[in-house]
């Protein structure tokens, strides 16, 4: 391996280039180093608590190969723990540092990732115009912007027009949803060891988020009378799953129902791993009537939960109500 590799590798850690490292290190489990290790802890705490992707800094290559061989043992650690929300900040963390990276990459170079993605691809190198892409490939990055949504993309004959940033951003994407897959890994033969570091991470990296934001919970507000289906809802955001539009719409507009303010819904949301302060606020305010003492928008019915998939367990929890907010007050105001 050269330098130019394991500098490539480092900004890519999923790339193929890295994968073929790894190889060539015969990394073993039954004995990784101390600095992979500590590495790999500090990644997973940084994707966590949403914090940036920070490569060691340096041309030195054991900096390098360390970085490189601590996003398998990362994976690993991860797959013990077995929570879906933290993969989800842990891809979000690396395609937000790929969409940094891949700005300053060359158009060979762009194109050479999208072919090591999978991903097939027209180029033209014109800038405005720089890849034709497949429908069907582009709806599979999943896009939650509506700017990126494929209604507001230039199609033709079955294609997606994609000026460079456009394309840059839809690569980041496309690294989110290779990352994402390809959790968990298998850990049937994983050394106890790995099992002890791992419940160390999960306890700091999940007891500290719940523990300030179930604090925000004051005056009236009981978050234990919350019907299952924003339980879930509320649970997930707290942990820094991706809910949906549907779901995030959802779940504030039953906050605020219940009284909850702007800045302790923004708080929650917060947790999201594509949070965007500014459109959460004006969303949120929006709900809230901008304001005003009575909402704009009201919860949705237990009929539109089920219409929606929201539902939990069709319902059979929650006895005979017909909507979200009935449960939350017979709970919260029971004598």
């Amino acid at each position: 391996m050269n330098l130019g590799d394991l500098q490539f590798a480092q900004r890519y850690p999923f790339s193929g280039t890295a994968r073929k490292i790894v190889n060539e290190t015969g990394l073993n489990l039954q004995d990784v180093s101390e600095a992979v290790a500590e590495r790999a802890q500090k990644i997973i705490l940084a994707a966590a608590k949403q914090q940036k992707y920070d490569p060691q800094i340096g041309n030195y290559e054991e900096l390098l190969q360390d970085d490189v061989l601590a996003f398998p043992v990362a994976k690993i650690l991860l797959s013990i723990i077995a929570k879906p929300e933290l993969y989800s900040k842990f891809a979000n963390m690396f395609a937000k540092y790929s969409f940094i990276s891949l700005q300053e990459e060359t158009d060979e170079t762009l194109c050479d990732i999208a072919k090591d993605l999978g991903i097939i691809i027209k180029f033209s190198g014109n800038p405005e115009e720089f890849t034709e892409i497949g429908m069907l490939q582009y709806l599979s990055a999943d896009f939650r912007e509506d700017f990126m949504k494929l209604a507001n993309q230039r199609l033709e004959k079955g294609k997606i027009i994609l000026s460079k940033n456009e394309f840059v951003r839809f690569l980041s994407q496309a690294i989110y949803r290779k990352i994402f897959s390809s959790l968990p890994t298998d850990t049937k033969q994983i050394p106890n060891s790995f099992k002890t570091i791992a419940n160390s991470l999960s306890k700091q990296a999940f007891s500290e988020s719940f523990q300030a934001f179930n604090a925000k919970l004051s005056g009236n507000i009981k978050a234990d009378a919350f019907p299952p289906c924003i339980s879930e809802l509320y649970a997930k955001m707290l942990s820094g799953v991706n809910l949906n539009h549907t779901e995030r719409f959802t779940l504030a507009t039953f906050l605020v129902s219940v009284g909850m303010g702007t800045e302790q819904i923004i708080a929650i949301f917060r947790n999201a791993p594509n949070f965007n302060e500014k459109i959460s606020r004006y969303q949120i305010e929006r709900i809230a009537g901008n304001g005003k003492q009575n909402a704009n928008y009201s919860p949705a019915s237990c009929a539109k939960m089920k219409s929606y998939k929201l539902c939990i367990r069709n319902g059979e929890l929650c006895g005979n109500v017909k909507h979200p907010m009935q449960f939350y007050r017979n709970r919260a105001f029971k004598k």
